[in-house]
């Protein structure tokens, strides 16, 4: 059916198939690519979506310094000065967006055309979007500008630098009216309603938490980071197409689920960048198309096709209504742009590489906290990461390794669960947390409570029920304790049961037993004969310390006795303990493991 509509509708290309998949979509697209030409440039045109998005934050965050985008381009060998002014001057008269400035009309911010960028000898001019949207220098080396982001995308580097090419070379340069043919289809667009858009995102967002869930360092330092993905882009395209995907749509799948692994979520939210360059009249255009476009994906674990499939469709269908205005998705279920992320065919990354590498994102017009870039480059993909302060280059660089090694396991594993997510960094970070290891100041317990005797005598060892016990008492009545049990034959090695009820007897019975190597039995007063009884008989214990309140159930049981409280305070030699011998043996009743 797709076929035979292009076959019937002149215009249609096969990448607008591919793109839109279905004969409901392509229709669309063809219908709107034949909508009659209402504006031009001598009345201008209203902000496109994409626009309007960084006006509105421009003007209400005061981000202008982000939104200018630096231009350079080298002079071939051989061309002068004088042959790049002349260049320049034909690709401006090409390009409406390089002659734009705002100016306000009774429906809101407009586009006009009839300025002119400054072009001087040194540097570019600084700008005013209100004046005009871009500033340009020439010299004998390179032609550099500076350019709002309101009339200049990431593709438009790409095109201009081409534009210029061609025009030192002599071939003449067309008029290109893309920015007004964009203004035209998204008017249209927004006299069709918004009805598919609106219904397509409340199902996707409603209802959940919008928050991307990366939690800030404590530290953060503005920077970018790259690595190289270590598998060929044939070989990603090849498997993406196994999975009824594209690369760029595997890739961002990739990276929802990256971004699942590090906020320990479910489900990814952020946002994809569109090129928004879907028509044919806009492919050669300067300007801005670029949408934000908000995705929220299910990372939960399944099948690798699975997932990337699934993935890949919201991905597409997001794409599709990317004509939307955030701003309204923003308000309706607080989805921000603090996180981005864009897949850069070979021809725009080249200029990516160029661009990104070494610059300070502060410069190179970061406009978001974390922008995340793949580029298909010569040499391979990789990745750029560019980001605020609000996070530092070794959580950039984390983020980057475990989105290389899961494209990777997307490629090779069969389920989510089966990447291996840990590199050699991130085991050296749990190792440091983990080793807890501290050197003690004594081998034994015993050993650690004669010491707070000696330092802390008349502290408080134990209190309950508003009696206290200093160390230096507490000292006194555990040897009275361990002389007794010592007299009744109990050694090192030995096991003796403590059954009293809570009170500070039970410290004072366990340091007791301790002092004679011995290890004890604790023994809650609460438990029933028969498992009193159990437990003494299966742990083998010596004797039994008591208290008058619970010496009548223990001989009941017919178990050897020693009323604790009743114990001859006197001087115990302490005896050689060995710190790896058993020091209590704990009954439960497996609920604790």
């Amino acid at each position: 059916k797709a076929i035979r509509i292009q076959n019937l509708t002149p215009g249609t290309r096969t990448a607008d198939i591919l793109r839109y998949r279905t004969p409901r979509l392509i229709s669309r697209r063809t219908v709107s690519q034949s909508s009659r030409r209402t504006f031009d440039e001598q009345s201008g045109c209203p902000l496109t979506e994409s626009q309007m998005n960084v006006y509105l934050d421009l003007e209400a965050k005061g981000k202008k310094g982000a939104y200018l985008i630096p231009f350079k381009y080298r002079l071939p060998s051989g061309k002068t000065a004088e042959d790049a002014r002349k260049a320049l001057d034909e690709v401006i008269a090409s390009q409406p967006a390089l002659r734009g400035r705002i100016a306000m009309a009774e429906d809101g911010p407009r586009m006009l055309f009839d300025s002119r960028p400054t072009v001087s000898d040194s540097l570019p001019d600084s700008i005013d979007v209100n004046a005009c949207m871009s500033a340009f220098s020439v010299s004998d080396e390179e032609i550099r500008g500076l350019i709002s982001h309101l009339a200049f995308d990431g593709m438009s580097s790409a095109i201009l630098s081409e534009q210029l090419t061609d025009a030192l070379d002599g071939i003449p340069q067309s008029w290109n009216g893309g920015v007004l043919r964009t203004a035209e289809a998204e008017a249209d667009y927004r006299r069709s309603g918004y009805e598919a858009a609106e219904a397509f995102f409340g199902a996707m967002l409603g209802g959940a938490d919008c928050e991307t869930g990366m939690l800030p360092d404590r530290e953060g330092t503005f920077g970018t980071v790259e690595k190289a993905i270590p598998l060929p882009m044939g070989r990603i395209s090849s498997k993406a197409g196994s999975m009824g995907s594209t690369a760029g749509a595997f890739l961002a799948s990739a990276f929802g689920y990256t971004l699942s692994r590090f906020t320990g979520r479910s489900d990814a939210v952020f946002c994809v960048l569109d090129n928004g360059r879907d028509s044919p009249e806009v492919d050669r255009t300067v300007g801005m198309f670029v949408r934000t476009v908000p995705v929220r994906m299910d990372c939960s674990d399944r099948g690798i096709p699975e997932f990337i499939s699934e993935s890949s469709k919201t991905v597409y269908e997001a794409t599709s209504h990317g004509r939307y205005p955030f701003r309204k998705l923003s308000e309706s279920y607080g989805v921000g742009s603090d996180t981005l992320f864009q897949y850069i065919p070979g021809e725009e990354a080249a200029s990516l590489e160029r661009d990104l590498t070494g610059a300070d994102p502060r410069a190179a017009g970061l406009i978001s906290d974390l922008t995340v870039m793949v580029g298909d480059l010569p040499g391979g993909p990789r990745i750029y990461i560019s980001h605020s302060d609000k996070y530092s280059d070794a959580t950039a660089e984390r983020l980057a390794d475990a989105f290389a090694r899961i494209v990777e396991g997307m490629t090779s594993c069969d389920r989510l669960s089966e990447i291996s997510l840990i590199s050699e960094s991130d085991l050296e970070i749990v190792g440091r947390i983990n080793d807890t290891s501290k050197a003690l100041e004594c081998p034994c317990l015993v050993q650690a409570f004669r010491e707070s005797v000696s330092r802390y005598p008349e502290r408080a060892a134990v209190s309950y029920d508003g009696r206290s016990v200093t160390y230096s008492e507490a000292d006194a009545v555990t040897d009275g304790i361990a002389a007794k049990l010592t007299e009744m034959g109990v050694k090192a090695g030995d096991d003796v049961a403590v059954l009293v009820p809570r009170s500070e007897w039970y410290f004072l019975s366990a340091i007791g037993v301790l002092k004679t190597g011995a290890a004890y039995v604790p023994m809650d007063d609460a438990y029933p004969d028969e498992r009193l009884s159990f437990m003494a008989g299966d742990s083998g214990v010596a004797v039994t310390l008591v208290t008058p309140e619970t010496a009548g159930r223990a001989a009941a049981m017919g178990l050897k006795t020693i009323d604790c409280a009743s114990c001859v305070r006197k001087t115990f030699e302490p005896v050689e303990i060995d710190p790896a011998s058993p020091a209590v043996i704990l009954y439960t009743s497996g609920t604790t493991g």
